[in-house]
């Protein structure tokens, strides 16, 4: 089968050069070398540039071949690398990801717990308040200034638990 389509398209080539030469069509170089193997006769020469004409026809396909060979390699090695690129495109946002998950677990446990500092503070300030002003009240003035820091903490713990996110 093989043999057969190399049959058949080698016809097709000396069909072809056949052609060019009734046009008057001449590959200069070719019919040079053609006429150097026939020693200078003109009939010898047009039966050897015929031959060389054919060959070089199927070396410029051979070559056309490669060429578009190369190419496809190519191509496919520009398309693996920009499947890789994608590949890695999408570790990268998945790590990006995880990453702010785990940001935002760390926020609200930092969070939560800032909470349970600041409501255990403004536990003891309500205690220190009770315990003082019982004081104030009899008179010991003494007492008064720690009942106002108990006091301004109280209020300054109390702004930053309604600071806290929820």
């Amino acid at each position: 089968m093989k043999d057969a389509a190399k049959r058949l398209t080698e016809e097709a080539l000396y069909e072809q050069v056949a052609s060019e030469i009734s046009s008057g069509v001449r590959r200069e170089g070719l019919w040079a070398k053609a006429l150097v193997q026939a020693h200078g006769s003109p009939e010898i020469a047009r039966a050897a540039y015929i031959k060389l004409r054919v060959q070089s026809l199927i070396d410029e396909a051979e070559l056309q071949e490669s060429v578009r060979r190369a190419a496809e390699v190519q191509e496919q090695k520009l398309s693996q690398q920009r499947e890789q690129a994608a590949i890695q495109a999408r570790v990268d946002e998945i790590a990006k990801e995880q990453r702010l998950a785990r940001n935002y677990e760390t926020d609200r446990i930092t969070h939560a717990a800032g909470k349970v500092v600041f409501t255990f503070l403004a536990v003891l300030m309500v205690i220190g308040l009770l315990n003082v002003m019982p004081q104030v009240f009899q008179g010991d003035m003494f007492m008064a200034p720690v009942a106002v820091i108990y006091g301004v903490v109280l209020w300054w713990v109390v702004r930053k638990l309604r600071q806290v996110p929820r």
